[in-house]
């Protein structure tokens, strides 16, 4: 006598094969915009952890003072692997690319790769002013009056110029190439040895500078921003400002774009022309940061202001505290580490410059006459007030709902029939009007039963019999 399958087993595959079955994932993608919004991250819960974050390619790194270097996987939320150094570290670095240079508490340092995670060079004593540019194969520093610069492969330095540190107004090291700036004269060294080049600025400087293939900007003590061709060794052009620059020019797509001291900000186009200026809410904490359309200036204020120049638009974000050190870019975010308001711990916080809309759902196959819930998560909307519609694949609403600004945001749903359906979300908001929408999939189960049995029959006739042929 052939046996019947089991009842229990017969629904536990069935249950397994409908989790298997491609359903559309309840997610909206953010649009990236110029709106920004905080968010705390993470938080820092041990002592040793440093003030300060800094980031290649896609990983975030954490000084621990114990002698590692931590990374956070901002995909994830959480702190990754660590770089062993094995040796007590300060607060102290410095970055250039994939190489960051760090002071050791015992007044030595060590220069570590983060592409290869590998320690390039240690020195167990090293006398320095200020870091001047580090490499893969070179440390640059001034000290006592000179520049020195000291081979990774040897550890050995040597002085390649007689300039102080007070003398210095910037420094980029580029391959194999040291440029830097001082009032009167552009400074070019090869660090492969040979004497030095310098070129007389006929116009003085006094802020950092921008080199941007033949070209050098840079802000002179006659409140000028300065454009000046390397290859002609010549002037192109001046724009007055209301003030001197001191922080660094930067670039953003075909604009220069120049903060001076009274609270400015300005956005040059590549002839000289000032295409548009606004002014900053309160006193910067950071020089201008560069992102894909916008630039961000981090304020005194507790506020991070972004500037679109080619919407010639303004918008401002109130933070909980003042960063610690230069906030770090990464994709359409800045990071950057603050007081947590407790004895030692410190938040990770994150602004990003896109409205976000996030509906949730449980991940699991969404059936037919069961109750489906939904929440919608918002950031940087001010206030939004919600229209709600699960429409069908011929796009007749089956369900509708409005939600205003002080409803939770959420909803309950039981579908009356299986198939395919898109759930559309319109917020309306104080700051703006975003709609999003998605697919998704409700399954009848007593339909997907009934041809999983018959399924079975077709393929195994003499597997299962009626009750009657057992007797």
């Amino acid at each position: 006598m052939k046996r019947r399958p089991c009842p229990l087993c017969v629904l536990v595959t069935i249950l397994v094969l409908a989790g298997s079955c491609r359903y559309g994932k309840i997610k909206v993608i953010p649009e990236i915009s110029d709106a920004v919004g905080p968010d705390s991250v993470y938080t820092l819960n041990w002592p040793e952890i440093g003030s300060t974050v800094f980031s290649f390619g896609s990983d975030l790194f954490l000084i621990d003072r114990s002698g590692k270097l931590i990374r956070f996987d901002t995909a994830t939320g959480k702190t990754a692997d660590a770089i062993e150094l094995k040796k007590p570290l300060g607060t102290v670095f410095f970055q250039q690319e994939a190489v960051v240079f760090l002071v050791t508490q015992d007044g030595g340092g060590m220069l570590v790769d983060l592409r290869s995670r590998q320690l390039l060079c240690e020195w167990s004593s090293l006398s320095m002013e200020r870091v001047l540019g580090v490499s893969a194969r070179f440390l640059v520093v001034a000290n006592k009056g000179a520049v020195q610069a000291f081979s990774t492969a040897d550890g050995k330095g040597r002085e390649i110029a007689r300039l102080s540190v007070d003398e210095i107004l910037d420094c980029e090291l580029q391959g194999d190439i040291l440029w830097i700036l001082t009032a009167n004269k552009f400074h070019r060294f090869a660090m492969t040895g040979g004497p030095g080049r310098a070129t007389e600025l006929r116009i003085p400087a006094c802020s950092g500078f921008l080199l941007d293939g033949n070209d050098m900007y840079y802000g002179s003590p006659e409140r000028r921003l300065v454009r000046v061709s390397l290859a002609r060794g010549r002037i192109v052009w001046q724009v007055k400002l209301p003030e001197r620059l001191t922080a660094k020019p930067i670039r953003l797509g075909r604009f220069i774009v120049a903060a001076p001291q009274d609270n400015d900000i300005f956005f040059v186009t590549p002839r000289g022309t000032v295409y548009w200026w606004e002014k900053l809410a309160a006193s910067r904490l950071s020089p201008p940061l560069a992102m894909k359309e916008n630039v961000a200036v981090f304020l005194l204020n507790k506020e991070v202001q972004f500037f679109h120049p080619g919407k010639k638009k303004t918008v401002n974000a109130e933070l909980d505290g003042l960063p610690d050190g230069i906030p770090q870019r990464q994709g359409d975010y800045f990071y950057f580490l603050v007081a947590s308001g407790k004895e030692s711990p410190r938040d990770l916080v994150r602004v990003g410059n896109q409205f976000l809309v996030n509906t949730e759902s449980d991940p699991g196959p969404k059936w037919l006459g069961t109750s489906i819930p939904f929440s919608i998560v918002t950031a940087n909307l001010q206030k939004p007030a919600f229209e709600v519609t699960i429409a069908d694949k011929d796009k007749k609403p089956a369900y509708t709902k409005t939600l205003d600004a002080e409803a939770d945001p959420s909803f309950v749903w039981i579908p009356a029939a299986a198939g395919d359906y898109s759930l559309r979300i319109k917020a309306r908001a104080l700051n703006r009007t975003v709609v999003y929408q998605n697919t998704f999939k409700v399954y009848d189960r007593d339909l997907m039963v009934n041809q999983f049995y018959f399924r079975i029959l077709e393929q195994c006739p003499h597997t299962i019999r009626p009750l009657e042929e057992d007797k």
